[in-house]
């Protein structure tokens, strides 16, 4: 399964834990608004992407003529910020300088991590596009 697929699904997932049994038909605004603002512990942009995945679900059932409104959604402002980039000479240093303290010890501690700095796609959750 697509790690974005994984997201929806444990997206919807947590709303189907708040909402429990409640019936979609009478889900209003307010409702969405208290879900999204009482999930503790995450980023605007996190708390958007619940809000995202609600949404669709929302607009699906719209579309299916199971309810005849969708309710409105809270706005949800967050600023992206930037990645700290790390130059190829640093990069290389620390890579030497975990081999210095761990060949020895355990030469697997330097080969996974000279590994997943050379090939990205190796990364968990990660990969070359994004």
């Amino acid at each position: 399964m697509r790690k974005s697929f994984r997201d929806k699904k444990r997206h919807i997932s947590v709303a189907m834990e708040y909402f429990y049994d409640s019936n979609v038909k009478y889900i209003t605004g307010a409702d969405i608004e208290d879900y999204l603002f009482d999930i503790k512990g995450i980023s605007e942009k996190t708390r958007a992407n619940y809000a995202s995945a609600l949404s669709d679900f929302f607009k699906w059932i719209f579309k299916r003529q199971i309810i005849k409104i969708v309710p409105p959604f809270p706005e949800i402002n967050f600023e992206l910020g930037y990645r700290t980039i790390t130059d190829l000479k640093t990069q290389q240093a620390i890579i030497e300088k975990v081999r210095d303290l761990s060949e020895k010890k355990n030469p697997k501690i330097w080969l996974g991590v000279d590994l997943l700095a050379t090939y990205v796609n190796l990364r968990p959750g990660g990969s070359a596009e994004s």
